[in-house]
């Protein structure tokens, strides 16, 4: 079969696969407009995903999506919304927005979530604090933390360090050092402490940050390479830190 030929019968098909499986119509313009390229975006981010269970492939395939059709998820979620005004679809959309960078949408319908038995969801709290941190709204970003329940000491060490910048983006300095110090050594990661490490510096105490810096490079000589690699941007900060200290 001439590959002409076969290269028209697959573009049939995904165009029938489009309209039978109901996924969006851009598709169809992307596989007719762009025979080659299209019908291989196509197959690469719509149809081999529910074809492989290795849960890599799946990540690598889903990251290909998105870079070919970067707003899907955002229009779905947004579809899904339309469809039913639930607490679950908002939050889905918000996180979607925060991604696009749009935190004003994504703190409007956090706002809109936080009621009744919903009022002082830990969840719903922490994403409006960070879509107000986003907008540099420190001061309301910290007032969603005395709402939670079970209060801060029931904070992931994650939501403990976002605690702790918003402490500093609201200028509470000692406050956020206190947090800092806390959550040095209980946070996953360098990121914590080199926080600490630079707030501690931009307060003139030297020899303490000094000593942070030195604990990063230290515990990254120890670490795996993989660890490394992760945590690359901190200990970067540190090397240099220790650099211009010498």
């Amino acid at each position: 079969m001439p590959f002409f030929v076969l290269s028209l019968l697959v573009q049939v098909a995904c165009v029938v696969h489009i309209m039978r499986t109901g996924r969006e119509r851009f598709w169809i313009y992307v596989v007719v407009l762009l025979p080659m390229a299209g019908t291989a975006a196509y197959l690469v981010a719509e149809v081999l995903p529910g074809m492989i269970g290795a849960r890599t492939s799946q990540k690598m395939i889903q990251n290909a999506g998105r870079a070919i059709n970067p707003t899907r998820d955002l229009r779905r979620c947004e579809q899904a919304l339309d469809m039913a005004d639930t607490i679950s679809n908002r939050q889905q959309l918000a996180e979607q927005y925060m991604i696009h960078g749009r935190p004003a949408d994504a703190e409007q319908l956090y706002a809109r979530s936080l009621v009744g038995m919903h009022a002082d969801d830990p969840t719903l709290l922490l994403g409006l604090a960070q879509a107000r941190h986003e907008q540099g709204n420190f001061d309301g970003a910290l007032e969603c933390f005395d709402h939670m329940a079970g209060g801060l000491e029931s904070l992931s060490p994650e939501a403990t360090l976002f605690y702790a910048r918003c402490l500093e983006g609201a200028r509470r300095t000692t406050d956020a050092i206190s947090v800092y110090e806390r959550i040095a050594d209980a946070y996953s990661g360098e990121e914590a402490r080199c926080r600490y490490a630079m707030l501690l510096y931009g307060q003139g105490r030297v020899a303490e940050s000094m000593a942070l810096f030195q604990e990063i490079l230290k515990r990254a000589d120890r670490a795996k390479r993989g660890y490394r690699q992760d945590q690359k941007a901190w200990i970067d900060i540190a090397r240099q830190a220790m650099a211009a200290a010498r």
